[in-house]
């Protein structure tokens, strides 16, 4: 078990928020917990003791990344703006997005997250999730993300 299906399932509720004009923390506390019962179908090959373990570590790492980008959502938009030249937030698809939003909370609030791995399973789940173009796409901006996080000053904007 890694940390790579809980973030898979922070991506999923990340995915979700555009879709709700009144998200508040009821809407994404129900969003959350439609997910978690969705999580059976990708422990069929473990057994009840890996779904404790994924239940007290993993989904609360799910949950954390989760709730910590709905709560910073404008902020990270804007770093994100920062580094996508002329496609702002507001034309990239959803799947992009919320790929660059949780790869960018993990790089900016995620001590224990390298930023190498931010963008590597970020990438990982552009080749999954998006089209032929998102995994460079997605690489580039977080890799201008990552040049400049030092200068970024993210509490100030929280």
């Amino acid at each position: 078990m890694s940390r790579s299906l809980a973030r898979r399932h922070a991506f999923n509720l990340i995915y979700q928020i555009p879709f709700h004009v009144d998200i508040n923390e009821s809407v994404f506390a129900n969003l959350r917990s439609f997910y978690y019962q969705l999580i059976e179908d990708d422990l069929s090959e473990y057994d009840l003791g890996d779904l404790k373990l994924l239940e007290s570590k993993y989904m609360d790492y799910a949950n954390d990344v989760s709730w910590g980008v709905f709560e910073r959502l404008s902020s990270i938009d804007e770093a994100i703006n920062m580094f996508s030249g002329t496609w702002s937030t507001t034309r990239m698809s959803r799947i992009d997005l919320a790929i660059l939003r949780l790869a960018v909370y993990e790089m900016l609030r995620v001590k224990d997250v390298p930023t190498r791995v931010a963008i590597n399973e970020a990438v990982e789940l552009a080749k999954k999730y998006g089209d032929d173009e998102s995994s460079s796409f997605i690489n580039g901006i977080l890799g201008g993300v990552s040049k400049k996080m030092t200068e970024y000053n993210f509490d100030a904007q929280t």
